[in-house]
């Protein structure tokens, strides 16, 4: 019987044979990660967009109930327009004379829609600023967020009586 020493065992030839992966597995991986990236892409772009409500009535609500509470500890009388078109909240002190400008807050999201705007003044008068008193009450009114061609809104409601600010 006459061995080779250099031949390898039917093992060892089996071992070598499965050692890597062929271009065609790498090619069908390939494709099946492209179509999951497909069908990933759009879902992760809604979510975006949904941030973008979700982020924005958060920031809102903020400061609306900032305005509420300075305007309770200062004893003073505050505002903030809303302006829907260039998505922003500016917040107005009054000194006795004359509202101040305090801040502005601009509202991130391209796709982001602000209606209706409006708020209930003292005289009755339906206007896009939302007053917060000295005495804890509040401009009655709603400010709804939304998407573009999307039917779901968040609500930021502003109670009259208690000046509570809630979102739905």
């Amino acid at each position: 019987m006459h061995v080779s020493v250099n031949a390898p065992s039917p093992r060892a030839q089996r071992a070598r044979g499965s050692a890597g992966v062929t271009m065609i597995e790498l090619a069908v991986g390939m494709v099946i990660m492209g179509i999951l990236m497909g069908l990933a892409a759009p879902a992760w772009n809604n979510y975006q967009a949904n941030q973008e409500r979700v982020s924005a009535s958060h920031q809102i609500v903020s400061v609306f109930r900032t305005a509420q509470i300075r305007a309770t500890a200062e004893e003073a009388t505050y505002r903030v327009d809303v302006d829907a078109a260039a998505k922003t909240l500016t917040v107005f002190r009054y000194d006795g004379a004359a509202y101040q400008k305090r801040s502005t807050a601009k509202l991130d999201g391209s796709r982001l829609v602000l209606t209706p705007v409006g708020f209930t003044d003292k005289a009755g008068v339906t206007t896009t600023s939302a007053y917060f008193y000295a005495r804890g009450t509040a401009s009655p009114g709603k400010v709804e967020v939304s998407r573009e061609g999307r039917p779901k809104k968040h609500v930021i409601t502003v109670e009259g009586l208690t000046g509570r600010v809630s979102s739905t």
